[in-house]
């Protein structure tokens, strides 16, 4: 019996812990490492968290889940989040020319609202095809 109630007894604890911390609220943009669901809050109730993916699908997440591994919060405390893109260039493809291009693409996406956050290019890698590039950027 003990074993059995075990799981039920950690996830309502772990939903009291999520209550008065409060990490996120629903309608916030969570990924919980465990899922890898990128989703919005529908739901928190004292055994689970529901998360709706921009795909329409739907994930209960145990509590004693979410406190146990890494959560990360797209909403707040800011309303955007940096994201990346990685792509492998030829070398024929000057690092001048590469961030040119990479930079020139990440100003072209109109924003809205306006996010006064800059991209920026790095190289990661040099491999058989080419230079592996990093164009990071910010999202809302």
């Amino acid at each position: 019996m003990g074993f059995a109630l075990q799981r039920p007894i950690m996830d309502a604890f772990a939903g009291i812990v999520l209550g008065l911390q409060r990490p996120f609220r629903v309608g916030d943009w969570i990924q919980a490492e465990a899922s890898a669901a990128l989703g919005r809050v529908a739901a928190m109730t004292w055994r689970a968290v529901t998360v709706v993916t921009a795909d329409g699908i739907t994930y209960v997440v145990p509590n004693g889940q979410l406190i146990n591994n890494l959560i990360k919060g797209y909403t707040r405390p800011q309303p955007f989040f940096r994201d990346e893109i990685r792509l492998t260039l030829p070398y024929s493809v000057t690092t001048h020319q590469a961030q040119r291009i990479l930079l020139g693409a990440a100003g072209q996406v109109e924003e809205d609202p306006p996010i006064a956050r800059t991209p920026a290019v790095t190289i990661l890698d040099y491999t058989d095809r080419g230079v592996l590039w990093s164009l990071l950027y910010w999202c809302s």
